[in-house]
């Protein structure tokens, strides 16, 4: 007898996994009964995951105490709820799926996740295009604010990695943009014209939003024909546009404006020649020279070893000149001018 209240006892003792019956349910509060041996319950945090459960059912749980103050067992299904979640997790990873988790907290590296009381981490570079921190200082403080804005959020994320022994999740919500992307991209071929806005600028160009919110990069040199210096005096943030898709590149779209219109320099030949004079408007100055805009979509390049001492007090922005085409290269956009006539 003494060997078998031994044997019970020792079944009992903190932190062993037991397996029992519900007997009964109240407010935060879940009575098992350990195969008539003992009962124990399971108290407030200390419940986990197990919401669904009846009267009856199987019920799996790790003693926290062996005995509190209502002389029972003290359960808790908070840990055996975590080991079956890290092994779903490591099955939506296995096969690739997606799932939704709760942005809880922010940092300045990224977003702290929630999944089924586990807690998983978002790299601010594994965020999708949306809710990335676009700082041009690069301000850290910057970010956060725009992180935290994120806070309550619901995201669409892909497991990147697990560490069950260190217990890190890494989260990609990058990744699941990407699959969409991927799935988008088969309705649409190089060639085809999409309509849209453009809804952010770069220092390389402006991001365009079309069909099925897929965004595409128009690079400033497929912004106009001419040259650009300034993207805010080309186009609008909000400005509704059509586009032409040059190439797909993995999830990235690059787009162009300018396609959309005939190319003035492939005409150009037949509105000048080398040798003659035109007038034209000085529209920049640099260091080794002058733009000068003939018509709206051509621009010349006179060098600085073109401009005469004695005119340079004449080279001011705006100022309108005779210039001498001494060079004609369509197919590289470019036209040479000279103020030596």
């Amino acid at each position: 007898m003494k060997k078998i209240i031994k044997s019970v006892m020792n079944q009992f003792k903190v932190g062993n996994i037991v397996e029992g019956r519900v007997i009964k349910i109240k407010k935060n509060e879940i009575w098992v009964d350990l195969d008539g041996k003992a009962v124990g319950v399971i108290r407030g945090p200390q419940i986990g995951n197990e919401k669904k459960l009846a009267v009856g059912d199987k019920i799996m749980a790790t003693i926290i105490e062996e005995e509190n103050e209502l002389g029972v067992l003290e359960l808790s299904t908070k840990e055996i709820s975590g080991l079956k979640v890290w092994e779903e997790l490591k099955k939506i990873k296995e096969n690739k799926e997606t799932i939704k988790v709760k942005v809880i907290e922010a940092n300045k590296g990224g977003l702290i996740v929630e999944y089924k009381k586990l807690q998983g981490f978002i790299p601010s570079s594994q965020l999708a295009s949306d809710h990335y921190p676009q700082v041009e200082d690069k301000n850290k403080d910057k970010i956060l604010d725009l992180l935290k804005r994120l806070i309550g959020k619901v995201l669409e994320v892909k497991v990147l990695s697990l560490n069950k022994k260190d217990k890190k999740i890494i989260f990609s919500e990058k990744e699941t943009e990407l699959e969409k992307r991927k799935i988008s991209f088969k309705k649409y071929k190089v060639g085809d014209i999409v309509e849209g806005r453009v809804v952010a600028f770069s220092p390389f160009g402006v991001f365009f939003e079309f069909n099925d919110g897929l965004k595409g990069l128009v690079h400033i040199s497929e912004l106009s024909w001419q040259k650009v210096e300034k993207i805010e005096d080309v186009v609008k943030i909000g400005e509704k546009r059509k586009a032409k898709i040059l190439s797909f590149d993995n999830s990235k779209i690059s787009l162009s404006f300018k396609r959309l219109t005939p190319d003035p320099w492939q005409e150009i030949e037949k509105k000048y020649k080398v040798g003659e004079t035109v007038l034209g408007k000085i529209s920049k100055i640099t260091p080794y020279g002058v733009f000068v805009e003939l018509d709206k979509n051509i621009q010349g390049l006179a060098h600085i070893s073109e401009i005469p001492e004695d005119q340079k007090n004449e080279i001011k922005v705006g100022n309108f000149l005779k210039f001498k085409i001494i060079s004609l290269e369509p197919e590289d956009h470019r036209l040479g001018l000279s103020l030596k006539l």
